[in-house]
């Protein structure tokens, strides 16, 4: 029959019981008090205690656990045999481990301390409980991590920069520390307790980079979050002023677009608009598009407006540029066969009086680009 330390009474249903060895769990602390009598002669019951060897230990250490039941007659305490019972305890423990979950009482359990701090260790069994106590020293020094946001731009690499010093501002130097930041990896701090972290490659986007260092024999664990944002950035898109002629029926205009680092961007779709009307070209991998444009038939200048809308990546950039349509000339020159512009040549010199008479001949229009023809065109 088992009692807590709220039990002063041993209650029966039937029969006659003689009670000898009642055990008052809950950590004893009432042990040398008699159970109130009930008609029932008691000359001895049970306490539950435990020993911790050492009970003064630093994290990683080990200490020695041992519940035992003991005798208390009135008078004095003995050790009791709880072979006989048969009892196995639920074992639990704080700010450490234990190798085991349950164990029959007698038997030694190892606890290896974790953190520093008031442990306990606790023996249960149904209602009644021991609790032994033990004081986890930690004399390893206390770390801080510093380190400032970060706001950089696509491709441009800006470090993240984390310092790890002890509690009295000392660098620590060979100190293992993991950096998540888009996934984890570890660093070892340099001289000057710091690890760097190039943002190089991130996409644009606002992360939150978790700092973490695990402690060890001479440190404790320390951690902190750093934003880190980045943000997209801005590509160069080159125009140029162009002239076509009136009589082309496809007129081809080229642009280039590059990124910030002045790399081409391959695959990218731009447009340009003019007259009313949105062309579309995609950029080859030296980053040029070339647009074929139809519907300028008229001489004039007019103006372009060429449109990388972006990605992910990069922001939206436009440009305006200058595209210039003109009339176009037919070459003619000596020795030519097309004899009707000649003729318009010749006609058209001879009535300004350049084409008139040499040596007393008439000149005549014959279409042919002669010595004659060119002389009066020089003249002219």
């Amino acid at each position: 029959m088992f009692l807590n330390n709220e039990a002063y009474k041993i209650f029966t249903v039937k029969g006659e019981i003689t009670a000898k060895n009642n055990w008052f769990g809950s950590n004893a602390t009432n042990y040398y008090k008699i159970p109130e009598d009930v008609g029932i002669d008691l000359e001895n019951w049970l306490f539950l205690n435990a020993t911790a060897n050492p009970s003064k230990l630093n994290p990683g250490e080990k200490s020695a656990i041992t519940f035992k039941l003991y005798s208390f007659d009135g008078s004095g305490i003995s050790d009791y045999d709880a072979s006989k019972m048969n009892i196995a305890l639920d074992l639990s423990q704080t700010l450490g481990q234990l190798d085991k979950t349950s164990a029959p009482i007698g038997e030694t359990i190892t606890y290896t301390a974790k953190e520093g701090g008031a442990a306990t260790v606790t023996g249960k069994f149904e209602t009644a409980s021991y609790t032994v106590g033990l004081t986890n020293v930690d004399s390893r020094q206390a770390t801080s991590i510093t380190a400032a946001d970060v706001s950089t731009t696509y491709k441009v690499n800006k470090n993240l920069v984390i310092t790890l010093k002890d509690a009295k501002g000392k660098a620590i130097a060979n100190a293992k520390v993991t950096v998540n930041l888009n996934g984890a990896k570890t660093y070892t701090t340099d001289k000057n307790g710091q690890v760097k972290v190039s943002t190089k490659g991130l996409a644009p986007k606002k992360y939150s980079a978790k700092v973490t260092f695990n402690g060890n024999a001479n440190y404790l664990k320390s951690s902190k979050t750093v934003k880190v944002t980045v943000k997209k950035a801005t590509p160069k898109l080159t125009t140029k002023k162009k002239t076509f002629k009136k009589s082309t029926k496809t007129n081809k205009y080229a642009i280039t677009l590059k990124d910030n680092t002045g790399k081409a961007i391959k695959k990218a779709k731009v447009t340009l608009k003019v007259k009313g009307k949105t062309y579309k070209a995609t950029t080859n991998s030296k980053g040029k598009a070339t647009f074929k444009i139809k519907n300028l038939k008229k001489k004039g200048t007019y103006k372009a407006k060429i449109t990388y809308k972006g990605n992910k990546y990069f922001k939206k950039v436009s440009k305006k540029a200058k595209i210039k349509v003109t009339v176009a000339f037919k070459t003619i020159s000596s020795g030519s066969k097309d004899k009707a512009t000649v003729k318009k040549i010749q006609r058209a010199l001879k009535n300004k009086g350049y084409y008139t008479t040499y040596k007393g001949h008439t000149l005549a229009i014959d279409g042919e680009f002669s010595k004659n023809t060119v002389r009066s065109i020089k003249q002219f």
